[in-house]
């Protein structure tokens, strides 16, 4: 998580003078919402990586700020997972992973129609095993509340003056809180990922 981090900071920092520079007479456009697909993969000596296997994901998001290369956007993120070893986990099939998130971002824009964005965000989340997402539709087997904080980047490409095409990585960490043993809480309560992420921007 650290080393994701420093690497968004960097590559921040790097886009301020990247954009006094060469970068100066790229224009970036206005985004104003997003819709994407994930693939999610648990990361880390957790029950999401040793008990689960990525299944799919869906994400929207809205821009509420939009401040010189700056971007703040709220948006919906829901990731399903298929349990593989139940002995590690629970007697349900799948676990349902779905959050409420706030996502800063940074446009470095490297050549025309090609842009660079680091991201960090937060959020609230919610971890449902076997039942449906959002706490709505169908029998739980045990849910779970907790927080999630994520960093990583997306690169976009413009097709046209409204529409960009983007593909992502996000680490995200997930701290839920499990009743267990001592020795086992950062198992069940630190739920680390890696996701993949394809989509448009509009």
């Amino acid at each position: 998580m650290k080393n994701i981090l420093l690497l968004t900071i960097l590559l921040l920092s790097g886009g301020l003078y990247a954009q006094q520079t060469k970068n100066d007479s790229i224009k970036t456009q206005r985004q104003y919402f997003k819709i994407y697909y994930v693939y999610p993969h648990g990361k880390g000596n957790n029950v999401l990586a040793k008990a689960n296997k990525g299944d799919y994901g869906l994400g929207f998001a809205f821009t509420f700020v939009d401040y010189r290369n700056f971007q703040l956007n709220g948006g919906i993120k829901y990731l399903q997972f298929n349990i593989t070893d139940k002995s590690l986990s629970t007697t349900a099939d799948n676990t349902k992973m779905s959050s409420l998130y706030a996502e800063v971002s940074y446009k470095i824009p490297v050549i025309s129609k090609l842009t660079i964005n680091p991201q960090l965000s937060f959020g609230s989340q919610d971890v449902n095993l076997g039942g449906g997402p959002f706490n709505v539709f169908g029998d739980s087997k045990g849910r779970q509340s907790g927080v999630v904080f994520g960093g990583g980047f997306d690169v976009d490409y413009e097709l046209d003056e409204h529409v960009k095409v983007f593909l992502g990585g996000l680490y995200s960490l997930t701290r839920v809180h499990t009743n267990t043993a001592a020795q086992y809480k950062d198992f069940y309560n630190k739920l680390g990922q890696i996701n993949i992420t394809a989509g448009l921007k509009f």
